[in-house]
């Protein structure tokens, strides 16, 4: 091989594992920023993570679909609850402008109206996809395990 070329193929090769560690961390941000958000009971930081035509697909009862009705649910959350998450990554597929990820949600969920604590054990699975340049969650599936 060129000299040339050899050195050309190694700056690539360099700029496209950069931009995949970028993209990498950034999902990783937004994937662990949503559970920061929502032990915090911030709705305006949570609703800053969703797509505006994001769906949430509970283990029971409807989808939950748009900006609205997922505003509506995190208000239904937040207003007779407090979250304490904590998120396990266990594996990203990323590409130029979708991600997916999936793993564990754990830690526990107390009812504000009788102190009850109902304990998380939850697989997820999210996708995401990159949108004027900030990733945005457009699917977001959960199930106890």
């Amino acid at each position: 091989m060129r000299p040339g070329l050899n050195a050309l193929l190694t700056v690539v090769a360099f700029s496209c594992s950069q931009q995949t560690g970028t993209a990498d961390e950034a999902v990783r941000q937004v994937m662990e920023g949503i559970i920061k958000a929502d032990n915090e009971s911030d709705i305006g930081r949570v609703l800053s993570f969703y797509d505006e035509d994001a769906v949430l697909v509970p283990p029971v009862g409807p989808v939950i679909a748009g900006a609205s009705a997922i505003r509506s649910n995190y208000e239904r959350i937040f207003n007779g609850s407090k979250l304490e998450l904590a998120i396990q990554i266990d594996s990203l597929l990323i590409s130029a402008d979708t991600a997916a990820g999936y793993g564990l949600t754990v830690g526990r969920v107390t009812t504000l109206a009788d102190g009850s604590v109902r304990q998380i054990n939850d697989r997820y699975v999210m996708r995401l996809k990159r949108k004027d340049g900030m990733w945005k969650i457009t699917r977001l599936m959960w199930n106890p395990q």
